[in-house]
């Protein structure tokens, strides 16, 4: 195995199962070790699995082919529009941002939101939207009933020189006859 496979995962764990905030999140710190306990049970995030957990994944697997890099894990939080990060960067990206930002949703979409930033190409609703898949909070997740009315919207939408030919050829490139190189969300 390389090092990149063997990350933080324990023996016998699936290596090409993508880990979800549901079960790597800090969260997890703060519930009471009872196996199956009522605060694992009742809690928001950790353990949380559900559709949301799915809307995170496929989520995860867009920012993969449109950044043409795999994600950190566990990944790291994107720092919210407006919010400055100290130059001695708390440990705790978290806890820091729920202390600075209270009540701001957080996501781990690195990329698709920075201005002028590799990903500015991508329609900027379908970026917002996969940004918003990645919260951390589950609960402020789209659904995905209001994913698939968005769905709807978004393939009546018509962009210069994309072509069924044009859009053909870039997902057999970018799919199909993709690099077998490891990236890494920088």
């Amino acid at each position: 195995m390389t090092d990149r496979a063997q990350d933080d995962r324990e023996e016998g764990e699936h290596l090409l199962v993508p880990r979800f905030k549901e079960q790597f999140c800090g969260d997890w710190d703060n519930t009471q070790p009872v196996r199956n306990g009522v605060d694992v049970y009742k809690h928001a995030i950790a353990g949380s699995y559900g559709s949301a957990m799915n809307v995170w994944g496929v989520a995860l697997t867009m920012w993969s082919v449109i950044t043409h890099r795999e994600p950190h894990i566990p990944p790291q939080p994107q720092i919210p529009p407006g919010v400055t990060v100290p130059d001695d960067t708390p440990s705790d990206m978290d806890e820091f941002l729920e202390e600075v930002a209270p009540n701001t949703p957080i996501s781990y979409c690195p990329l698709l939101m920075d201005e002028d930033g590799p990903c500015e190409y991508v329609d900027p609703e379908l970026r917002r939207t996969i940004y918003e898949c990645m919260y951390h909070n589950p609960n402020h997740r789209p659904t995905v009933e209001k994913l698939l009315e968005q769905a709807k919207r978004g393939i009546q939408k018509v962009f210069d020189g994309e072509t069924d030919q044009y859009v053909q050829a870039w997902t057999y490139e970018m799919l199909f006859n993709a690099s077998s190189g490891v990236y890494q969300a920088s």
